[in-house]
């Protein structure tokens, strides 16, 4: 590799950077030409977070509703009866039907009292609202006569989703490719659709982690006291985790790492043992206790396949490829550096582990980045698909 040797001394280290400058657009390419989508898994529901992506189209089961169902409280009709004098004949509510629907269909000169979302009996054909009817007689609790109104007048089909008016039996309900959000509509779909499982991508583990002798962990409470002189609050870390649980990606907390090589090169291997990914701050530029680059290349035997680019802030940006398909990207310590560092090239390569890169069979253009930004002259957008 072309990093520092772990064993030389300062005196020997490089007084320039040996990795070469990348473009910004070449980078991004590079980053997602060593990131593979990540196989499907199947969950149930209760599991299906905001952001995975669904891997095949989720196919309804059964109609819904697979009844024809009332959707106004009222009295459920005949329609070409019109309005006039009724009597009521039993009622019907959402689960259950009407007590006396034994008697065969419901004829003219009868009515049922409905509520949303209750089976429409066998016979009626519309619903008229309970505002367009007076009751005329009662028989204890019960109601006996109404009488609909002039303003009652229904035709067919009136206040009555029909079998099969949401969803259809065979209909695709959810598509594959389809993003889980934090709105919810996916999530309702999934619950009707009939399935207690679904095939979804799998989400990808990041560890993340903090570098520095002067770095003060600001996720410990024991460690929030006065600061000494020449130690800073960690901030890289917990916005870094947040920007991760926005993108729905489970992670590990690998806390703030002093500058020593056999420290950090335990913490990463070890981390790469059940994470996807490692995301770091600190510790990747020229300073004689920079001890990412080496460490990755010298210690966990990985491939830095760019350890610059050119681009302000953030120019020493790296990301190296592992083994078994993982990563490591090693972020600039400046808060403002790390956070634009992720999503110009962090986020995308989640992204397409997560899935989103295929929607329909389709290569999806724009996995780049969405908070707008300016670089090498182009308004990029750091985070969004």
């Amino acid at each position: 590799g072309l990093s520092n040797d772990l064993d030389g001394s300062v005196a020997r280290r490089a007084r320039k950077s040996p990795y070469p400058m990348v473009p910004v657009n070449e980078a991004l390419k590079l980053v997602l030409s060593h990131v593979a989508e990540l196989p499907a898994v199947e969950l149930p529901l209760q599991d299906v977070r905001e952001g995975q992506i669904i891997a095949a189209d989720v196919v309804a089961r059964e109609d819904v509703p697979g009844y024809p169902a009332a959707v106004m409280d009222g009295y459920a009709v005949i329609a070409a009866d019109g309005p006039g004098t009724f009597t009521v004949r039993g009622a019907t509510t959402a689960g259950r039907t009407a007590a006396d629907s034994s008697d065969g269909p419901l004829r003219s000169g009868e009515v049922v009292r409905v509520a949303t979302g209750a089976p429409i009996p066998p016979g009626a054909d519309a619903v008229v609202m309970v505002e367009d009817t007076q009751l005329l007689e009662s028989r204890g609790n019960e109601e006996a006569v109404v009488k609909i109104l002039e303003s009652g007048r229904v035709v067919p089909g009136q206040h009555i989703r029909a079998v099969g008016h949401d969803m259809r039996k065979g209909s695709v309900v959810v598509s594959a490719g389809s993003p889980i959000t934090a709105v919810g509509g996916e999530i309702g779909a999934l619950a009707i659709s009939g399935h207690a499982k679904f095939l979804v991508h799998a989400m990808p583990r990041i560890a993340v982690l903090s570098t520095g002798d002067e770095v003060v962990d600001t996720l410990n409470p024991a460690s929030q006291s006065r600061l000494e002189y020449g130690a800073i609050r960690d901030c890289n870390r917990p916005a870094l985790l947040a920007a991760l649980a926005s993108l729905g990606c489970p992670t590990l907390d690998l806390g703030v790492v002093k500058d020593d090589p056999d420290s950090l090169a335990d913490i990463m291997t070890r981390a790469l043992s059940t994470c996807q990914g490692i995301i770091s701050t600190g510790g990747v530029s020229m300073g004689e206790k920079d001890w990412l680059k080496p460490v990755v290349e010298q210690r966990l035997s990985g491939k830095i396949i760019f350890g610059r680019v050119a681009m302000k802030p953030s120019k020493p940006t790296t990301f190296a490829r592992m083994s078994e398909g993982k990563f490591v990207f090693a972020l600039p310590g400046n808060p403002v550096s790390a956070l634009v560092a992720f999503h110009m090239f962090a986020a995308p390569a989640i992204r397409k582990l997560a899935g989103h890169l295929t929607r329909g069979g389709e290569e999806i253009s724009a996995l780049r980045p969405s908070i707008t930004a300016v670089f090498e002259g182009q308004d990029l957008i750091l985070d969004r698909v």
